[in-house]
């Protein structure tokens, strides 16, 4: 598989989010569950090329029915909108996120927010990179001298006590 084909299918997919037009198109799914015409245009183009790309490799994403597939064989892993509810109210933080399941383990990753022009690749056992510079955590082993993001669930709130459990 031609990984830098890969990268370049996201990127092209990152386009879409820009459609502020198609982003207003929003349904709700559930509590602080949204979905907008950019998921089903991010999710329609990857399948049809990934398709094209990678034919044995099938889909699992977060917009259909994925009850069919077997995750005991490499499958390729989406979000085709990782911030739907940033992307509805105009805020930059919304991104593509593709990832191939190989054995139960993420192999490659690929992440990008279009608006910020923040590529992010990974590759196991090749490391992790940002714009093509090599990124890492840092060895702090004390979270008392470390910098901590973290997102919450506004939709599954049993998940609030748990990320927040350090």
């Amino acid at each position: 598989m031609e990984w830098q084909a890969v990268i370049k299918l996201v990127q092209q997919a990152g386009k879409i989010l820009l459609d502020q037009a198609a982003a207003r198109q929003v349904t709700v799914k559930g509590q602080a569950n949204y979905v907008t015409q950019v998921d089903f245009a991010v999710q329609d183009y990857l399948k049809r090329e990934l398709a094209a790309l990678t034919p044995s490799l099938p889909l699992m994403s977060e917009e259909q029915d994925n009850s069919r597939l077997d995750f005991s064989k490499p499958l390729w892993i989406l979000d085709p909108v990782d911030g739907t509810t940033n992307l509805i109210h105009g805020f930059p933080a919304s991104a593509v996120s593709l990832g191939l399941l190989e054995q139960g383990r993420i192999t490659l990753g690929v992440v990008y927010n279009p608006f910020r022009q923040e590529l992010f690749t990974a590759k196991a056992r090749a490391g992790a990179f940002l714009n093509g510079s090599p990124i890492q955590v840092r060895d702090t082993a004390d979270l008392s001298h470390s910098l901590i993001a973290i997102g919450t669930s506004p939709y599954d709130r049993e998940l609030i006590p748990r990320n927040f459990a350090l």
